[in-house]
């Protein structure tokens, strides 16, 4: 019969703890719900039989330990407890548990022996601390190899902690705390012990659900076209949601071998379905290990794990890489300010603005294990020093996995310190302000797509329907699958427009290869940049919230700009708007779309500036060309006001160029009259006719 202690503990200061509850993790080995490690090799052995665990060590003089995932705040209020026997080993030899291991550098461990002595051994960074040197209980309270002793270990809200073998104090040291993100047991020698059940107790904040989070019935493995035996991880959706990008490891097929990772990439079909998953090509793939980290909007630019080098190897790092109509180029290290990374672990993500690189590291900022921080682009191309995103996002274990959706605010993430349901869970946050410092609570996405297992890696396109993510759960066909989920409402990014289309030369109607840019007409910010190819074209996502000039950017041509007005968007669009350049030489003519006026005047709205900043740009690097300002008219007999406005029209812009320090005698003036209608609605907007000559 199993014998579980249940000694009742007041646990000191609760007053400040009192809007938070306690969880706990119970095990009493009657199956292998929570996957233990079990097995046999040369080194050790373990199995779960008939509600019990046994663990058999075969070294001599050597610590060895089998572990169970569990992040608990080591600040908080806590109980871990387990009836453990000894079977086999030598009477002075300790046995015991681990309360939190990350490696042996950093754990903590409650030891007992068969010869009646106790200890509390403390390492945190490789600095060991005797929190209780061994110690010889009173006779009895240790029980003999072959029956089982009850271990419990309390830590109240002051710190004060306490630990009980069979019901009896036997020390009391200051602040023993959890180290690391396991737990488990440990022995020291050749030993074998049983526990027949362990029990976790600890002070948790309720855990913030979504409303109405989306149901387990929406998340379905992606099968053998995305999936296999292996592990499948790192998901990346395109904005338009048709092509996956994804990581194989594990896989002898990959070029590098089975101890190597590859990149990894499908395409849905018309069918809703998707294709069977193929290999990136070199250069991206190679005999190291590959991974795409993230993909701009457009498809034609990425991010891709490790630094690819000029001779072929691989060092730690990050590259952007292009691609050119169709063809991935060789990728290029990036340059990160001050960059350091303890954790053997790290993760990247340009966000679709190509502005900012999120990232997950370990530094001397971190406030526990991996947290995520932020990198700003700067005008030459290379990142900022990486700034802590803060303590509404990082905790005191890992926090990782970032993915800022196309919208620009909503970030989801990986963490094992906010509470959840399983040793990493999901997250949604909104950036509620361009310092990138300031982020809403963290709001779990619920038990329907978070388990108890290790979930993460959560990917969604701009529509917002699909999401993709990472579970190692019961419904893996391998070690890690890749799920597709139809997400709740609640869970989706804000709105935004996709723009997609290709470039053409005015003059020859020939697509050619372009830099696209979209701005905020009202401040004249630059707000984000896609690249448009021949064979692919170009697409943007632009999120709610502004009015946008967009327009390609093509030496020696003049831009003709599109604008979209966006400030009270409310639903997702999505539209194709093909952009136009002009060959800056006489005799060509075009039209500018973007110039705007304070209703039926000539006073030049503010959203105007941006384009004849363009034009008085594309005046100073060609001296040779003059301009002709023209507005065509959609109706004649119009009445003197009306054409004393458009003439005061024409004006205020050769005034402006003036201004921008164009010879006024290079622009001219006119109005071109056509006869089709008797009146005329003189509106805040109109398209401006350019004539170089």
């Amino acid at each position: 019969m199993k014998q579980i202690y249940f000694i009742f503990f007041i646990f000191l200061a609760l007053n400040a703890f009192s809007q938070n509850t306690f969880q706990t993790f119970f095990d009493d080995f009657n199956d292998n719900a929570n996957q233990w490690w079990e097995g046999s090799n040369k080194d050790k052995n373990a199995s779960i039989f008939d509600g019990s665990y046994t663990f058999e060590s075969f070294q001599k003089d050597t610590r060895s330990i089998v572990y169970r995932e569990m992040t608990v705040d080591p600040e908080v209020p806590y109980t871990i407890e387990a009836n453990i026997r000894l079977d086999k080993g030598k009477k002075n030899m300790g046995f015991g548990l681990v309360l939190g291991w990350d490696n042996w550098d950093n754990y903590c461990r409650i030891l007992i022996s068969d010869n009646g002595m106790v200890q509390i051994w403390q390492i945190i960074n490789g600095s060991g601390q005797k929190v209780v040197n061994w110690k010889k209980l009173p006779d009895g309270i240790i029980r003999p190899k072959g029956e089982f002793n009850h271990v419990k270990l309390e830590r109240g809200g002051d710190g004060t902690t306490h630990l009980y073998i069979n019901g009896k104090i036997a020390a009391t040291p200051s602040n023993v705390k959890f180290v690391g993100k396991k737990y488990g047991f440990i022995l020291t020698d050749k030993q074998k012990i049983t526990a027949d059940y362990i029990r976790i107790k600890y002070l948790s904040r309720p855990i913030n659900v979504v409303d109405n989070p989306t149901p387990a019935d929406k998340i379905h493995n992606m099968g053998s076209a995305i999936n296999s035996k292996y592990t499948e991880k790192g998901p990346i959706i395109s904005v338009d949601g048709r092509t996956l990008y994804f990581t194989l490891a594990g896989s002898p097929q990959n070029i590098g071998g089975s101890k190597k990772d590859d990149a990894m990439y499908s395409h849905k079909e018309i069918n809703g379905g998707w294709n069977q998953r193929q290999f990136f090509p070199a250069p991206i793939n190679n005999s190291s290990s590959n991974f795409l980290v993230s993909i701009t909007p457009d498809g034609n630019s990425a991010l891709f794990g490790n630094a690819y080098m000029s001779d072929g190897s691989m060092k730690q790092g990050v590259s952007y890489g292009v691609k050119r109509n169709g063809q991935w180029m060789m990728p290029t290290p990036l340059q990160i300010a001050n960059f350091e990374n303890k954790n053997q672990y790290v993760n990247y993500f340009l966000t679709a603005d190509g502005g900012h690189l999120l990232m997950a590291i370990e530094n001397s900022q971190s406030k526990g294990g991996l947290d995520i921080f932020v990198s700003e682009k700067l005008a030459n191309g290379s990142w900022g020093t990486p700034k802590n995103l803060g303590p509404n996002i990082n905790t005191f274990a890992d926090d990782f996995a970032p993915f800022l959706a196309a919208d620009g605010t909503t970030m989801y993430f990986a963490s094992k310190g906010h509470p959840g349901y399983g040793s990493a869970d999901i997250f949604m946050t909104k950036r509620l302000d361009d310092t990138w410092l300031n982020w809403s609570e963290p709001q779990n996405l619920g038990n329907g797509i978070n388990t108890k297992d290790w979930d993460a890696y959560f990917t969604v396109d701009a529509r917002g329907e699909k999401a993709y993510m990472v579970s190692a759960g019961k419904n893996s066909m391998g070690i890690e699958d890749i799920f597709e989920i139809t997400l709740s409402e609640s869970s989706r990014p804000e709105a935004l427009e996709l723009v997609k289309g290709k470039v053409y030369n005015a003059k020859t109607m020939q697509e050619i290869d372009a830099e696209v840019y979209y701005d905020d007409l009202l401040t004249g910010k630059r707000l984000g940049s896609a690249y448009s190819t021949v064979q692919d074209g170009f697409q943007i996502a632009l999120p709610k919230g502004y009015k946008y000039g967009f327009q390609a950017n093509v030496p020696g041509f003049m831009p003709i700009a599109e604008n979209v007005d966006l400030t009270d968007l409310n639903d997702f669009r999505q539209k194709t708007a093909d952009l136009y350049v002009v060959p800056v030489e006489q005799g060509q003519d075009f039209s500018l779309q973007n110039i705007f006026f304070d209703g039926a005047t000539a006073n030049l709205s503010p959203e105007s500036f941006l384009e004849l900043d363009r034009l008085a740009e594309m005046m100073r690097l060609n001296p040779s060309i003059r301009i002709e300002i023209g507005n065509n008219m959609i109706n004649g007999g119009l009445k003197a006001d009306q054409l004393n406005v458009l003439q005061a029209r024409m004006t205020a812009i050769q005034n402006y160029l003036a201004q921008k320090s164009v010879d006024i005698n290079r622009v001219k003036t006119q109005i071109e009259e056509i006869k089709l209608k008797p009146s005329l609605n003189i509106s805040n907007s109109g398209e401006i006719r350019i004539k170089l000559f």
